[in-house]
C-alpha cells in the first residue's frame, strides 16, 4: 500500500490495500459523474481469485476475507473462485439490485462487445480474429433480469495453482483429484484404496465443501466428467 495507507486499517498490508482501492474507486466514480460519462459507463468491481488469507490470518487479524467458503487464493475450492461482481450503470442497472446467476469472468469479452455496439461484428467475424469463445453476453440479464443466455454454457471451468481442475454445471461441482491444488495443505493427497479419485460437491446444501458426495453419486461424476472432457476438446465452452 502507498505511504498514507500503510496501518490504516489494523489488518496488515491486505487490510491497507483494500482501504487504498476503496478510496481510489471512489476517485474514479467520482471522476466520472464529473466528467458526465458516469450515468452511461457500465463500471465493474471484481477480482481475478479469492484473497490469499490462510487460517492464520484469519486468527489473527479476526477477518475471514473469504467468508465461509473453503480454501484461499490458488485453491480448486470455492474460495479460490467466488469473488465480487458489482456493477454501476445508472442509465441501466437499478440501484441494490442482486443476481444470484453464476456467471465467469470471461463473460466481461462478450458483454463488453455488447456495450460497445460490436457483438454483431463478433458473430460474424472470424473466432480467430475477435476470440470470446467462452464468453456469454451479460447485457441482457443486467438490462431486464433475463439470464437465458447463460443456457448457452455447459458449466463453468475451474483452474487450481497446480494445474487441478473443476467444473460447474449448477449446484453440482466436479472436481479432478483430491486435495486442494493450490496453496492450502494438503495440495494433493493419494485416493484410499477403494475410495474416490475425485471430489464432488452439491452446493446448494454444502456450499462449504465439506462432504464428498462422489461415491455415493457415480452417475452424477460421470455426467460432469463427460461435460468437462468436450470442453476440453472443443474450440469453444459456449454453444
Amino acid at each position: 500500500p502507498g505511504e498514507r495507507w500503510r496501518g490504516s486499517s489494523g489488518a496488515g498490508h491486505y487490510g491497507d490495500f483494500v482501504n487504498q482501492i476503496d478510496a481510489e474507486v471512489g476517485r474514479l466514480v467520482a471522476a466520472l459523474d464529473a466528467s458526465g460519462l458516469g450515468s452511461n459507463t457500465l463500471l465493474v468491481f471484481t477480482s481475478d481469485n479469492g484473497a490469499h488469507w490462510p487460517p492464520a490470518d484469519i486468527d489473527r487479524w479476526g477477518h475471514a476475507s473469504n467468508l465461509a467458503w473453503r480454501g484461499q487464493k490458488a485453491d480448486i475450492h470455492e474460495a479460490g473462485h467466488r469473488v465480487p461482481f458489482l456493477v454501476r450503470w445508472t442509465d441501466v442497472v437499478d440501484p441494490n439490485t442482486v443476481q444470484d446467476e453464476t456467471i465467469c469472468l470471461t463473460d466481461l469479452y462478450a458483454t463488453s462487445l455488447a456495450v460497445a455496439g460490436k457483438e454483431g461484428e463478433r458473430r460474424t467475424a472470424d473466432a480467430a480474429d475477435l476470440g470470446g469463445e467462452d464468453s456469454v453476453d451479460l447485457v441482457p440479464m443486467l438490462k431486464t433480469g433475463d439470464a437465458r443466455a447463460l443456457e448457452a454454457r455447459e458449466g463453468i471451468v475451474h483452474h487450481s495453482l497446480d494445474g487441478m481442475f473443476a467444473i460447474r454445471v449448477g449446484d453440482w461441482k466436479l472436481v479432478e483429484g483430491l486435495g486442494s491444488g493450490g496453496f492450502t495443505a494438503p495440495r494433493r493427497t493419494s485416493p484410499p484404496e477403494t475410495g474416490p479419485t475425485v471430489q464432488l460437491y452439491d452446493l446448494a446444501t454444502d456450499p462449504g465443501e465439506t462432504t464428498n458426495l462422489a461415491a455415493k453419486n457415480p452417475a452424477e461424476v460421470a455426467r460432469l466428467q463427460a461435460i468437462l472432457d468436450r470442453v476440453r476438446v472443443a474450440p469453444r465452452s459456449v454453444r
